[in-house]
């Protein structure tokens, strides 16, 4: 998953971070997700919507709970929801491989900055897809998961970086 590197006769190390080849698997994430939103549109279920709800109280809790995991863990379920909903295992299977290699940054720069902050956009996030899901408008699902991880990625390069935009 480009994630270690085996050093022949040595052993194996974890792989360093590399914020610039991150952005550009976030690029062909951008692609991926809003594909994605768009098959999982087609076939979002009651039950799908239920699920974001239960994720919606799961963060809720979190705005006074610095919890790295439970954040992490709403994170990998809402994109298990939409996973399902879009009924494409190559698709999913593409998607995780990529989330995989971006995860780690995501993690290792959670504590910095406001906890509140973060847990308020992704609770926004939910917000976001909930309100899709009860009342659909004119805004396809593709573009809201875009955004989101466009709203994401802001927040990682003021993290990692220390700049906006």
């Amino acid at each position: 998953e480009h994630l270690v590197r085996v050093i022949p006769r040595t052993g194996s190390m974890v792989i360093e971070i590399d914020f610039t080849k991150a952005m550009n698997i976030y690029q062909v994430r951008f692609e991926l997700e809003a594909l994605e939103g768009k098959l999982a549109r087609e076939h979002f279920s009651a039950g799908h919507i239920t699920k974001l709800e239960d994720l919606h109280d799961n963060c809720r809790a979190l705005m006074d709970r610095k919890d790295r995991k439970a954040v992490s863990k709403i994170d990998t379920t809402l994109r298990e929801i939409i996973h399902d909903a879009a009924g494409n295992p190559v698709l999913a299977e593409i998607s995780d491989r990529l989330y995989l290699q971006t995860f780690r940054l995501w993690y290792t720069v959670l504590d910095r900055g406001s906890w509140h902050e973060e847990i308020t956009s992704v609770c926004e996030d939910l917000e976001r897809l909930i309100k899709y899901f009860n009342c659909p408008g004119s805004q396809d699902l593709g573009k809201i998961r875009r955004e989101q991880l466009e709203r994401h990625i802001e927040r990682l390069r003021h993290k990692f970086l220390s700049i906006s935009g």
